[in-house]
């Protein structure tokens, strides 16, 4: 089967959804039941692509402009992701935004919906999810979901049919151990809090600030 799978993600700074798929896509190209083409709706990233990648994976030659195509995509259903990858049987929209297509099955990945419950905290780019989310499932995609609470949250705040929703939890490898002398070290207490992940609006890092502070005034030895 040729399945079609968004690699935007591995370009640039590696975020939580970079790791998900820099560790599954490599899983996937060795399946031999698949034949799997990768592409990155990234003009300046384009030629980044194939260190990234994995070297099984074939990669779409024609380059793809991510704000162009995503003010296309929002109000039509072109140009399909075929004029790009040829004929597929599905195609994966890794990060909320899934092409339109001739034939294919469409999957996005869904990860939180901060951009309508707190959208004053999301930039312009994440502010274009919602409508790009409704005019694919008005087009019949499906949606796929890493938790049963944020399966929920899709079909209440998406309007997604439950039947096109599916949980299937992050497939990457667990976290190992860190060295506790080492952290604590560097902190300067035992007692420490530590944030990680990319600095933006939607991550609510000014509130963890906040209560921080509230927990500082009664305790001298966080950091």
């Amino acid at each position: 089967m040729r399945v079609a799978m968004d690699l935007t993600a591995l370009l640039g700074p590696r975020t939580g959804v970079g790791t998900i798929v820099a560790e599954t896509a490599p899983l996937l190209a060795r399946d031999p039941d698949l034949e799997l083409i990768g592409y990155a709706a990234s003009w300046r990233g384009r030629g980044d692509l194939r260190a990234q990648a994995p070297a099984a994976m074939r990669l779409v030659r024609r380059p793809m402009a991510a704000q162009p195509l995503r003010r296309a995509w929002q109000r039509m259903d072109a140009p399909p992701i075929e004029w790009w990858t040829g004929p597929i049987a599905l195609v994966h929209g890794t990060n909320y935004v899934v092409p339109p297509s001739r034939r294919a099955v469409r999957l996005a990945s869904v990860y939180d919906l901060t951009m309508l419950r707190y959208p004053q905290m999301c930039t312009a780019d994440v502010l274009q999810y919602p409508a790009l989310l409704r005019r694919a499932l008005a087009g019949g995609a499906h949606l796929h979901t890493i938790s049963a609470a944020m399966r929920a949250e899709v079909i209440d705040l998406l309007g997604a049919p439950a039947e096109r929703v599916h949980l299937v939890p992050s497939g990457v490898s667990p976290v190992q151990g860190g060295d506790a002398a080492r952290g604590h070290q560097l902190a300067g207490s035992g007692r420490y809090v530590l944030a990680l992940g990319t600095v933006e609006p939607r991550k609510g890092l000014p509130m963890l600030v906040r209560a921080f502070d509230a927990v500082a005034t009664t305790d001298a030895e966080v950091r």
